[in-house]
């Protein structure tokens, strides 16, 4: 884990805490995780990563991203457009 959190500034995490809600994550995983959470900690003007955002991000990673189509009639015509919704920013 502190390979990983080594590549970001981070601040008041818990490693100890962060792997046991980690278990069985791949080095993969891992990584996406931390990536995630300097996204989010980025986007939101965040001076560091905290746990907050690696909970947020480890929960992203966990549930991952579900394919939606929609189906609208409109005058007769049938449209048909596949979305991607992020199930963890949806909850």
């Amino acid at each position: 884990m502190d390979l990983y959190l080594g590549k970001v500034l981070s601040k008041d995490v818990d490693v100890e805490i962060l792997a046991r809600g980690t278990t069985g994550f791949t080095g993969a995983d891992l990584e996406n995780m931390v990536n995630q959470a300097a996204l989010r900690a980025a986007i939101d003007g965040a001076d560091s990563v905290t746990m907050k955002y690696l909970e947020n991000a480890r929960d992203k990673v966990l549930m991952g991203m579900q394919c939606l189509l929609i189906t609208v009639v409109l005058e007769g015509v049938t449209f048909t457009v596949q979305a991607r919704l992020d199930l963890h920013d949806s909850c």
